[in-house]
């Protein structure tokens, strides 16, 4: 037999362009890497034009026109020419990183070091906590300036009808680019870890890049609480399994599998949760340790009127009381890279929600119209509880809602949860 250069494993030869042989899994797996590392290169390409895109059809307009005065530019558009020049200097390095592989002609991009790439730009990013820190100010500015300023709100309008280059995307789109990034790169760097053998020289610094970038989103995250402003995350406390790349992917994720776009979404909770599905209908009669828990990522939507003037990262509060439309609680698990439906989602218009306080352990139950049952609890019993109080807040509006538009039964009338 021979042996894999990846995984050191005896596999049969393969017929490969590489010196080496390698076995079909570690070959999918150089693919997945290869695929990775263009995306990093072909997402920061289109990153940097999304930032020259703003500067050149939107802040040097403004500017020149004098539609609003040197300091609401300033606090609109933030450091938007630092993050500019810093976009340049890495794409510059990007490049350098990949024409330097002395196999120029390596289709699975093996001798390129993306992780001690990460670990030399590292300094970048503090141009991106400039920018998070203020960023909801910035929309809070906007907002009053389009209410008040005429002219602007209709420069707005028209760059965003007429102009092809901003693709009908708003100015609020285009101020949100730098934290949709920022977020981007841990989730990308991770893809790219785990596509990349344990021996190979990238790995370490890999590994030590991500760690690297996850602190400094942590301390962005800090900041920016403490000014109390945008958050990219909720407390610490409550989502501390989730990183924001994390977050973002999970929300992106099932807002795909819902077919619900940005703009309908009025709250997101985003949290871990632990669940199982009984066999029967008499599990409360049963001990609680009997019954197999896995572990979920959990992602609570509500989605009403469009609200074109609203992010994603500032309805990670529930605290709006904007009317409801419909509500879903959306089950994911993380399979490789990706994150995958653990069952279909569960429309809370169209199910009971209780809570038997009797067992030792806080468990709430999820019952669909199709009688199927659904069981989940927190890491805690004040997790639990919080969950409990928003889906069962959310139910119970959502069935006066239904009652009133389509005269279909309310069917937690009659529940005592």
């Amino acid at each position: 037999g021979i042996i894999c250069k990846d995984c050191e494993e005896v596999v049969s030869l393969r017929p490969s362009t590489c010196t080496s042989a390698i076995c079909h899994q570690c070959h999918t797996t150089r693919i997945e890497r290869r695929e990775t590392i263009l995306e990093i290169f072909q997402t920061e390409l289109n990153y940097g034009r999304d930032l020259k895109i703003l500067l050149v059809e939107f802040y040097g307009p403004i500017k020149e026109a004098g539609l609003i005065n040197n300091q609401q530019l300033t606090e609109l558009f933030l450091n938007l020419e630092e993050l500019v020049d810093v976009n340049e200097n890495f794409i510059e390095q990007l490049n350098r990183v990949l024409n330097s592989s002395p196999l120029h002609n390596d289709k699975e991009v093996d001798c390129v070091n993306i992780g001690q790439l990460f670990q030399e730009s590292i300094h970048m990013f503090k141009a991106f906590e400039k920018y998070c820190v203020k960023q909801s100010d910035a929309m809070d500015l906007l907002e009053k300036l389009e209410t008040e300023n005429d002219i602007l709100r209709a420069f707005l309008q028209v760059t965003q009808a007429e102009n092809t280059t901003v693709r009908r995307m708003s100015l609020k789109s285009f101020l949100m680019v730098p934290v949709q990034r920022v977020m981007k790169y841990p989730l990308l760097l991770n893809r790219l870890y785990k596509s990349t053998p344990q021996h190979h020289r990238d790995s370490i610094p890999l590994h030590e890049s991500l760690v690297g970038l996850e602190r400094i989103l942590e301390e962005i995250n800090a900041k920016i609480q403490g000014t109390n402003t945008l958050r990219l995350t909720r407390k610490r406390s409550e989502l501390r399994r989730h990183s924001s790349s994390d977050k973002f992917e999970l929300i992106k994720t099932a807002l795909g599998h819902l077919n619900w776009s940005q703009e309908e979404i009025h709250d997101i909770l985003v949290s871990s949760l632990l669940t199982t599905q009984p066999q029967d209908h008499f599990w409360t009669g049963k001990k609680v340790s009997n019954l197999k828990f896995s572990q979920i990522h959990a992602v609570l939507l509500t989605r009403g009127e469009p609200q074109p003037k609203s992010s994603i990262t500032k309805k990670l509060l529930f605290t709006q009381q904007s009317p409801i439309q419909q509500a879903a609680l959306v089950t994911l698990r993380c399979k490789g890279s990706r994150y995958q439906l653990v069952r279909e989602p569960l429309f809370l218009d169209k199910c009971v929600i209780t809570l038997n306080s009797e067992l030792s352990e806080n468990i709430f139950e999820v019952q669909d119209w199709n009688k199927e049952t659904y069981l989940f609890k927190g890491e805690d019993d004040k997790e639990t509880k919080r969950w409990v109080e928003h889906l069962k807040r959310l139910s119970r509006n959502l069935g006066v809602f239904w009652r009133r538009r389509n005269a279909l039964p309310d069917i937690n009338s009659n529940s005592k949860g």
